[in-house]
């Protein structure tokens, strides 16, 4: 019996790591009037520190979930073991992360760009970079 509790235990324990490691969350475009459903992949945070932020791109008709679990399935190591956190935005199925001239619901430059960073930025820990903006 003390076996199946101590392992149900570290099951828990897994699962609780897991989840507070990769973070599904709607971030609101104001330039596309919806909500764009990126990962994001922590390391376990520290009170005080900040991190790198790195911004992982799918392929054309790719994904943010296929990214994390197939094609880069080491991504939470890494995470924790470089103390990085990994930003996979969901650029539609063919979007090719730019601001379509013809379709106001794929504007993915400006959204991966600008909103998706400034939400970042204000909501995680990151190391924040200067502006190269006008240069």
């Amino acid at each position: 019996m003390k076996v199946i509790i101590n392992m149900f235990t570290l099951m828990m324990f897994s699962f609780i790591v897991s989840a507070q490691q990769i973070i599904h969350k709607n971030v609101f475009s104001k330039k596309m009037n919806k909500d764009v459903a990126p990962v994001i992949i922590t390391p376990n945070f520290e009170q005080g520190k900040t991190y790198n932020s790195v911004y992982i791109l799918h392929g054309f008709s790719g994904n943010p979930d296929r990214t994390y679990k197939e094609d880069i399935p080491d991504l939470v190591q890494l995470a924790e073991k470089y103390q990085t956190i990994y930003i996979i935005p969901d650029g539609n199925f063919s979007s090719w992360y730019v601001d379509s001239l013809i379709d106001e619901k794929s504007q993915y430059e400006t959204f991966l760009g600008k909103e998706l960073i400034q939400f970042i930025d204000n909501n995680y820990p990151t190391k924040k970079i200067k502006s190269t903006e006008g240069l």
